[in-house]
């Protein structure tokens, strides 16, 4: 029973690898080129990646561009390959290894059957060697000029983080070992890493790998993110509230940014104060999990909706809120909400209701409402 629950989840792992394999490859793409921030930087280092040195660490806050960076590096490193088949990925999260207490026992008791040969020390262990035999298997009896490459996302958040670390560092070396010894056993392992608490990666891994440290965009680096992200998206924004945009947004991530432009290409606002608005409501209010049904745009209902947005604006918010807002992101569950709205009369009250819960934009954006036409009529 729990050899088919291992080889479930590491079919698993090794599936929802390959289709972040192939979302990092497709995002790469549109990264605006190598006049984007740290693209140029990111593919040098990757292309001088050798013997001495096996990998990367992006670390920095949330937002600041590191799955974006991580991205160019992996895309930069098949590249150089120039075979994807000859690369083996596997990316692990923290929440690959959210084990449950019946799942610990049941590996406990496994492992103890084992011969003294396939012994593995702990559950970590068994996973990822598990992981790494996968890959080699698609390989083949083939190793020469074939690479794994490990990708470690947000495994800082999991209780079993040093160990991750400690097994892919035990693999990464042995097949180090074996490049230097000239031997064909195994493939070339590199490791990338993702985290925003550097603390957490032991030094025996840190110590074999570049680190790039990354922090929340600087006022040059906000007007040029913004100027590329408007070309790339075909937006023409006011060069005034652009300007204002960028000296409002100094305490934002990229990505908070980027639906910042969303918004105001949406609503093609003139006026500043709208820009620090939305800036403020960025930084003070988090998401909440409300859905927000689908309303025809007729002038009463518009006009309704405008009065709520507008007193949920003028409300004090706390200094201390989350700074976790993302607008244009649909919350959980928000489909099935909005489906069940469909073809009925929307009810004012409740629209109110959810004004008062939502990000100003979010609702401007699901119903349709046009932000100037919209004023004119109030």
């Amino acid at each position: 029973m729990y050899k088919d629950i291992l080889n479930e989840n590491v079919k698993f792992i090794l599936k929802k690898s390959e289709l972040e394999r192939k979302k990092l490859m497709d995002k790469a793409k549109f990264l605006f080129g190598d006049g984007f921030l740290w693209n140029s930087i990111v593919k040098k280092i990757v292309s001088q990646i050798s013997i001495s040195c096996g990998g990367m660490v992006f670390a920095g806050p949330e937002g600041c561009g590191k799955h974006s960076a991580a991205a160019v590096a992996i895309s930069e490193f098949i590249n150089i390959v120039n075979n994807p088949d000859n690369v083996g990925f596997l990316y692990l999260t923290g929440s690959d290894f959210n084990f449950n207490e019946q799942i610990v026992d049941a590996d406990t008791k496994y492992r103890s059957e084992l011969k003294d040969e396939d012994y593995c020390y702990d559950i970590i262990h068994l996973h990822i060697e598990s992981l790494i035999n996968g890959i080699l298997d698609e390989f083949g009896d083939v190793f020469n000029n074939k690479f794994i490459v490990v990708m470690l996302d947000d495994i800082q958040k999991s209780e079993y983080c040093e160990l991750i670390c400690k097994w892919v560092a035990y693999n990464y070396n042995i097949m180090r070992l074996a490049y230097f010894e000239g031997s064909k056993e195994y493939p070339r392992m590199f490791v990338f890493i993702l985290t925003d608490d550097l603390s957490k990666i032991p030094h025996f891994l840190r110590e074999e790998l570049i680190l790039h440290k990354m922090d929340l965009p600087d006022e040059s680096e906000r007007k040029l993110f913004i100027s590329n992200y408007c070309k790339f998206k075909v937006y023409s924004l006011d060069e005034k509230i652009i300007d204002v945009l960028i000296n409002e947004s100094a305490n934002l991530n990229y990505m908070e940014i980027k639906d910042l432009v969303d918004a105001l290409s949406g609503i093609k606002t003139t006026d500043e104060n709208v820009v620090k608005k939305l800036v403020k409501t960025m930084l003070l209010r988090p998401m909440k999990n409300v859905g927000v049904p689908v309303v025809n745009s007729g002038a009463g209902d518009s006009v309704a909706l405008l009065t709520a947005v507008n007193e949920m604006m003028d409300k004090k918010f706390a200094e201390n809120q989350p700074h976790q807002l993302i607008l244009n992101n649909i919350p959980d569950g928000m489909d099935s909400d909005m489906q069940g709205f469909a073809g009925e009369r929307p009810d004012p009250e409740r629209i109110k209701e959810d004004a008062k819960n939502q990000p100003w934009n979010d609702i401007l954006k699901y119903v349709g409402v046009d932000f100037d036409e919209t004023v004119n009529q109030s």
